[in-house]
């Protein structure tokens, strides 16, 4: 699939129905936004973070793993937003995380671990140790961090299935690079807008991609529905581009997601 201009398509949102959730605790507005995006903090991204997350053989699973680690984590911590010791994070055991990212445990030991050494999380056994509670570091809820769409849009007849993170692989650089643009799109974006303009030189500069191979991490995120490109194709890296982001599918419903204790 060529990145070219993208018919639209009617929308579809996942509203959250966790009954704890309090309106209160985030605001008006940040609720209004709650039924289509994830509070995400994005300055370590606009700040060039990205580019630490290495695409060599030696790294480039780790920086994979960390990246799907990271986003799971922004989609899931809403589920906590009601408790004021646990705001801005999410209590899973291992093996919550691995079904929804299709990470072993030993890599998501390594993405883990990775996410901690950049100071973008932090964890707390909980449950005996059996789970971890994941604080997201810089996490407030605020208006502007609204960034990370959680909706998808309505397939046509003879599209492929929506997209998951299971669907990309720590072994293939290409993922990893679809994940940095993915991650760069929303950061560069206006809270609770799916339209991102950019230009190719500043997102290739934020993620430390080369334009070519940013332009296939584009065009991956085409065929995945998950940046649908909303100007004609162009090489210009000065020259300014539009996509729509839009959410992941989904692999359990929206809100409802802090898991009980045994």
């Amino acid at each position: 699939m060529s990145y070219a201009i993208a018919p639209s398509r009617p929308a579809v949102h996942f509203l959250r129905l966790n009954q704890d959730f309090s309106a209160a605790s985030v605001g008006p507005e940040s609720t209004s936004l709650s039924a289509t995006h994830t509070a995400m903090p994005c300055d370590w991204i606009l700040a060039g973070g990205l580019r630490t997350f290495r695409d060599d053989s030696l790294h480039a699973g780790r920086s994979t793993a960390a990246l799907k680690i990271f986003l799971t984590l922004a989609w899931e911590v809403p589920s906590s937003s009601h408790l004021q010791s646990g705001r801005g994070s999410v209590l899973l055991a291992y093996e919550e995380l691995s079904e929804l990212t299709a990470l072993s445990h030993q890599l998501i030991a390594a993405g883990k671990k990775l996410l901690i050494d950049r100071g973008l999380i932090r964890t707390h056994p909980e449950g005996q140790g059996r789970r971890l509670r994941y604080f997201l570091e810089n996490y407030d809820g605020s208006l502007a961090q609204y960034r990370l769409p959680h909706r998808r849009l309505l397939p046509r007849l003879g599209d492929s299935s929506p997209a998951d993170l299971r669907s990309f692989s720590t072994r293939h650089v290409g993922d990893l690079h679809a994940l940095k643009v993915y991650a760069c799109l929303c950061a560069l974006g206006q809270p609770g807008k799916n339209r991102i303009s950019f230009r190719l030189d500043r997102l290739s500069s934020l993620t430390k991609i080369a334009n070519e191979k940013t332009l296939g991490a584009l065009d991956k995120l085409a065929t995945h529905g998950l940046a649908l490109p909303r100007t004609h194709s162009s090489v210009a890296s000065s020259e300014a581009k539009e996509v729509e982001i839009v959410g992941f599918s989904p692999l359990r419903p929206v809100g409802l997601r802090e898991p009980h204790q045994n």
